[in-house]
């Protein structure tokens, strides 16, 4: 496909990591001529041999680096990438140091706004140009022990719409591309790090959770709820897969129907199973003030309608339950 982009000229900030090169080569299958930076001049040595392109190593994450590495790049690029940024210290949102705050702003957030000060002015005057922020999809929901790197993801985001808004008509494009996870170098360390921490292996520590959006009762009756989480199931080749209350009463129903899906079952408390059979919820009543009778009775009738209570969709306790995959 051709995006109209041959001989253009591209920037690409963090062009070392995982995304960054990714983009150098599609930038130069389109034709576009490409400078790669990064922070270490060995880091942009495997991008120098991968695609034979100028390579300018700089530190972005002080006022001082950013003017010496625009003094060697120059300012004359047609589209930027802004694919610099490290995920910085991890911990509770209330015990992040000053050091760890200063560095993830100054790294993820400051770099943008600094290299769009010198690069964006120039762009504007030619009245052709693209910029493109990578973000994170943790922007829209946080992880909180990751709250210095997602605080100034959130930051650069805002920063773009800025100068999108402040900027329109002028022929200068201002985006985000907010990935969820990818496997780069940078993500691989963090799974390492999750790795030792939960005692598990690598391949345990990145496997991907999914939750699903699926249709509520009573707007959608049941089987709507089954049939989307189902559908999740069908597209995957294999997953565990977890459910508390109403939830472990979902999962009850998929495993019967798609236990060949399935690796691992955990199950707690399905409330709404109409058996009155459920061993964790009988183990749990005194303490867990969730365990209401004729509360998770109303909310059974509303999610299943008139099926009988012998239904194994209503219990699915009373299912067969001989074929379900290993209990976690």
């Amino acid at each position: 496909m051709d995006l109209g982009i041959k001989g253009k000229r591209a920037l690409v900030t963090g062009g070392a990591g995982g995304m960054g090169m990714e983009t150098i080569k599609r930038f130069i299958e389109a034709g576009v001529i490409v400078t790669a930076t990064d922070l270490k001049d060995e880091d942009l040595e495997r991008v120098r041999l991968d695609f034979g392109i100028e390579c300018i190593a700089g530190d972005l994450s002080s006022k001082q680096g950013m003017d010496d590495l625009i003094a060697r790049a120059g300012k004359d690029f047609d589209t930027w990438v802004h694919a610099a940024g490290v995920t910085g210290a991890k911990g509770d949102p209330l015990t992040m140091d000053e050091k760890a705050w200063e560095d993830a702003l100054n790294i993820d957030f400051l770099s943008g706004v600094r290299m769009a000060r010198h690069l964006c002015p120039a762009m504007i005057d030619r009245g052709w140009d693209r910029v493109v922020f990578v973000t994170s999809e943790n922007v829209a929901q946080p992880y909180p022990d990751e709250t210095v790197y997602i605080s100034a993801e959130s930051a650069l985001l805002s920063q773009a719409k800025s100068i999108a808004m402040a900027h329109s008509g002028k022929g200068l494009l201002v985006n985000c591309v907010a990935p969820a996870f990818i496997a780069t170098p940078m993500t691989d360390g963090m799974m390492e790090m999750r790795s030792a921490q939960a005692n598990v292996s690598f391949a345990e520590a990145e496997r991907p959770v999914f939750v699903p959006d699926y249709p509520l009762a009573p707007e959608r009756p049941w089987s709507a709820q089954r049939d989307a989480a189902a559908a999740i199931l069908d597209a995957l080749v294999e997953c565990d897969v977890v459910g508390d209350s109403a939830g472990g009463h979902l999962a009850l129903v998929l495993a019967t129907r798609r236990a060949v899906r399935i690796g691992r079952l955990a199950v707690l408390s399905s409330n709404t199973d109409r058996s009155g059979q459920s061993t964790t919820r009988s183990r749990n009543s005194v303490t867990d003030l969730m365990n209401d009778d004729a509360q998770d009775r109303r909310l059974s009738d509303m999610a299943f309608g008139d099926l009988s209570d012998h239904d194994p969709e209503a219990s699915p306790l009373l299912a067969d339950l001989g074929a379900l995959p290993p209990l976690s």
